[in-house]
């Protein structure tokens, strides 16, 4: 029903031009015969567009998911690295013989640590006993601010104890061999993570590029559409899926 209503369109166009001339049906098709075909060129453009659309944007969905995965692995490294520190420490802090290591950072840091060590055990030395209500009320305030004194420099000294790690492995140095084999085990695995990662990166920040570009031309396309189907009623609901359906219908009226 459509398309006789788009060629009464043209028809009236037609004759709306001069009224003197002779009714030439043959302007009428091959009007409708080029508006056809650049229409249709028009959609396949827009079903090309919107394929590709979904191509990049498929891309884009997968280029997130591996970056999501890359960085959870960078993630499950560092929680590794950090334990495997921690564990260190912990070992740095029952071997005694760590005066014995050859290297001027480990050794000015480890000699702080015998101070706060030593300044420890003064504070400890002088909690007060007492008997008596009065007395035992001076004794707790006497006692509770050597305690904080105290508990603020044994955080000083496990902060230390954490920068001993750090050189020991910067460094190094023959402690903890095991754990610090490790830990640039993991350290190298994060590198290589990180180069992948950028790669990923800059691929979907190159799709997203791609994207806009390819849904900037679709929309173009869209607006080129409208104009014809503004021009002829009912024009988006012809079928355009056979190439010459159009000529067919257009001359089975002539």
């Amino acid at each position: 029903m459509m398309l006789p209503l788009t060629l009464m369109q043209l028809l009236l166009a037609y004759l709306s031009m001069d009224g003197d001339r002779p009714v030439s049906y043959e302007y009428i098709i091959q009007t409708w015969q080029k508006d056809m075909d650049e229409y249709r060129n028009y959609r396949f453009e827009h079903k090309q567009k919107t394929l590709e659309a979904g191509d990049v944007s498929n891309s884009i969905s997968e280029k997130k998911r591996l970056i999501d995965m890359h960085n959870r692995n960078i993630s499950a490294c560092e929680t590794e690295i950090n334990s495997l520190k921690r564990t260190m420490k912990d070992e740095l802090k029952n071997n005694n013989r760590l005066h014995t290591v050859q290297n001027q950072n480990f050794h000015s840091c480890y000699s702080e640590i015998e101070k706060l060590r030593s300044e420890i055990n003064v504070l400890a030395r002088k909690e007060i006993a007492s008997e008596g209500v009065w007395s035992k009320v001076k004794a707790g305030l006497v006692n509770a601010g050597n305690l904080i004194i105290r508990q603020e420099k044994e955080r000083q000294m496990d902060k230390l104890y954490h920068r001993l790690v750090e050189i020991l492995i910067e460094n190094n140095l023959h402690l903890c061999d095991s754990f610090k084999n490790e830990i640039y085990t993991k350290k190298d695995e994060v590198e290589e993570i990180k180069k992948f990662l950028d790669k990923e990166t800059d691929e979907l920040n190159q799709s997203l590029s791609s994207l806009r570009e390819v849904m900037s031309k679709r929309l173009q396309v869209e607006k080129n559409m409208s104009t014809f189907e503004k021009k002829y009623y009912g024009l988006p609901t012809l079928d355009f899926h056979t190439p010459a359906l159009e000529r067919e219908r257009a001359n089975e009226f002539f």
